[in-house]
C-alpha cells in the first residue's frame, strides 16, 4: 500500500488520478482538485478536504473517518460503501452523489 500520510498537498491537482488502495491519512488537501479521480478503497481518515473538488470522482469504499469536507464540491461523486464516521460535510455540495451503502455514524450534516 502506498502512503502519503501527514503530507501537505493543499491545492494539488489530482484530476483523473488513480489512487487505489492508498493511505492518504491526516493529509492537508485544502483546495485540492480530485475531479474525475479514481480513489477506490483508499483511506483519507483525518484528512482535510476543505474547499476541495471531488466532483465526479470515484471514491467507492474509501475511508473518510473524521475527515473535514467542509465546502467541498462533491457533486456527482461515486461514494458507494464509503465510511464517513465523524466526518464534517458542512456546506459541502452533494447533489447527485451516490451515497448507497455509506456508513455515516456521527457525520455532521451538509447545509445549503
Amino acid at each position: 500500500m502506498r502512503s502519503f500520510d501527514t503530507c501537505d498537498l493543499s491545492n494539488t491537482k489530482f484530476s483523473s488520478a488513480r489512487l487505489h488502495r492508498c493511505s492518504v491519512e491526516a493529509v492537508l488537501l485544502v483546495g485540492a482538485d480530485f475531479k474525475d479521480a479514481h480513489c477506490v478503497n483508499t483511506s483519507f481518515a483525518r484528512s482535510n478536504f476543505a474547499n476541495a473538488t471531488l466532483k465526479t470522482a470515484v471514491v467507492d469504499g474509501a475511508n473518510f473517518t473524521n475527515a473535514v469536507l467542509t465546502d467541498a464540491d462533491m457533486r456527482k461523486a461515486k461514494m458507494s460503501g464509503c465510511v464517513l464516521h465523524g466526518a464534517d460535510v458542512s456546506r459541502a455540495k452533494l447533489s447527485g452523489v451516490d451515497l448507497s451503502k455509506v456508513d455515516i455514524l456521527n457525520t455532521q450534516r451538509a447545509t445549503k
